[in-house]
């Protein structure tokens, strides 16, 4: 996997979208350099699985805190901030 510096992000090549590792590694990269541009075909169910490998699926604390009722009031622009 080979890391390419953009005038504002970063492309990756050379990357084997299916080697678990590689995404693992990836998902560092992401989370290092923000802006990373993969320019191959990725399936929705092997999406899944690389985000279900950078963490478990979660939400967001405010959707888990109002479906607990922990967190009540009228949403502003769709948010509670």
């Amino acid at each position: 996997m080979k890391l390419v510096e953009l005038n504002n992000a970063y492309e990756v090549k050379g990357m084997d979208i299916d080697d678990d590792a590689m995404c693992i590694e990836l998902g560092r990269l992401v989370a290092d350099k923000c802006i990373i541009l993969l320019d191959q075909k990725v399936s929705e169910k092997r999406l899944f699985e690389i985000q279900s490998l950078w963490g478990s699926p979660s939400r967001s604390l405010i959707e888990e805190y109002v479906s607990e009722k922990v967190l009540q009031g009228t949403p502003i622009g769709g948010s509670f901030f």
